[in-house]
Formats: C-alpha cells, structure tokens, sequence
C-alpha cells in the first residue's frame, strides 16, 4: 500500500481515530530514531526544549490536554 493511499484511508477516520493513527506513527518513528534524520537547526531546537524541560522552565502536559488545546486554538 502506497503512502496515497494510506492517507486517503486516514481521511475517512473520525478525528479521534487521526489523532490515535499519528499518535501510533509517531511511536513508530521514535522507537527507531536513526530513521529521523533532524536539520542542525531542529536538532539545536529539540536540545533546548529538552533542556528547559529538564531544568524545570517548562512542563510537560499530557497528549490529551495537548490535543484538546489545539482543538481550542483551531476553533477560534
């Protein structure tokens, strides 16, 4: 099966089924991390996320509130 189609496939999911399929793609790609290859500039990006994170200047949220902030921030 080809990307296309694959994608023509997503669009007949419910918004909760697209967001449960990206949620699964997106642990696809990181238990294989070799297979995202950053530009310097994300990779510089990610590591100062990380860090603010780490250091507490920012806090992580759960998938769920992410989703429904963005849903939010659509709707306006």
């Amino acid at each position: 099966m080809t990307v296309k189609a694959l994608v023509e496939q997503a669009k007949k999911l419910s918004s909760s089924e697209q967001a449960e399929l990206l949620d699964e793609l997106l642990l696809l790609v990181e238990t294989h991390p070799d297979r995202l290859a950053l530009t310097p500039a994300q990779a510089e990006d990610l590591d100062r996320r990380l860090e603010e994170m780490r250091s507490g200047k920012e806090k992580l949220i759960p998938g769920d509130e992410a989703v429904e902030l963005i849903r939010r921030r659509r709707q306006i």
